[in-house]
């Protein structure tokens, strides 16, 4: 046999040979992409957050927003706060205000997420040269009172073609504890300030020699107190009563007696 005729044979069985392998990995790949899929569906909360990625504005909207319990921007811990957003529509087209969503940053690092809020769901279109206002509320841990985090509210829309979005709010806020709570750390600092204070005025009467004499004037006068309890007429309370009249006429006739003999 010629050389040409080997070549042709060795092609002939690699391909016999190789046919079942690649059919073997095409399989894998599907039953992969399936199990992905399948892994999508039952755990939708995989997917990626609203506020990864957000869109750009758009200049056909002003936006204007407003803390009512809170206008200072002083936010509680453990209790639901809320926010009124405002959106006019300065386009040509409609504006379908889909979503609203926020979250606590660090202060320093605006990719690092605290904790992310409760996204709010709207679909509400608002016409061109339309306005429309928003209520959502949000919520901030305990565990996080006491410290300065970045407050973000973004809001999401569309125009029908493209997806929008506006953070209108981003700044830095304290987070105290709600009204009429002490937390530990407050309570444990005003009694070491109390401790202290005590011990200054101690060993300060002590150095001057006052807390002798405060003794000193105790003591006397609890002995005082001591040596008088106790002793009182016993018929006092007979006083300026027939009784004790009684007696005295007796006493001032039996003397007259007495004297005349």
């Amino acid at each position: 046999m010629s050389r040409l005729n080997f070549i042709a044979i060795g092609l002939v069985c690699v391909v016999i040979f190789a046919g079942p392998f690649v059919a073997m990995a095409e399989d894998a790949k599907a039953e992969e992409a399936a199990s992905s899929s399948a892994t999508e569906r039952a755990h939708p909360q995989a997917r990626r957050h609203i506020l990864t990625d957000i869109p750009d504005s758009s200049e056909d909207v002003d936006i204007a927003h407003v803390f009512p319990d809170h206008p200072n921007a002083v936010f509680p811990a453990g209790e639901k706060l809320k926010v009124l957003m405002g959106m006019r529509n300065t386009g040509d087209t409609p504006m379908n205000v889909t979503h609203l969503a926020g979250s606590i940053n660090a202060p320093q690092q605006w990719n690092y997420y605290v904790t992310n809020f409760t996204v709010g769901q709207y679909n509400v279109v608002i016409e061109p040269a339309k306005e429309a206002s928003f209520e959502y509320q949000f919520y901030i841990d305990p565990q996080l009172a006491g410290h300065e985090f970045t407050l973000a509210l973004t809001a999401f829309f569309h125009d029908g073609n493209e997806m929008y979005a506006s953070t209108f709010f981003n700044n830095t806020i304290p987070v105290i504890d709600p009204p009429g709570v002490l937390d530990t750390h407050t309570m444990f600092m005003y009694l070491n300030l109390l401790a202290i204070l005590g011990a200054g005025i101690y060993f300060g009467l002590q150095a001057t020699g006052a807390l002798a004499m405060i003794n000193a004037a105790t003591k006397k006068k609890a002995k005082k107190e001591m040596g008088t309890s106790g002793v009182y007429d016993q018929d006092e309370w007979l006083q300026d009563t027939s009784w004790t009249t009684f007696g005295k006429a007796s006493k001032r006739t039996t003397k007259k007696k007495v004297t005349k003999k």
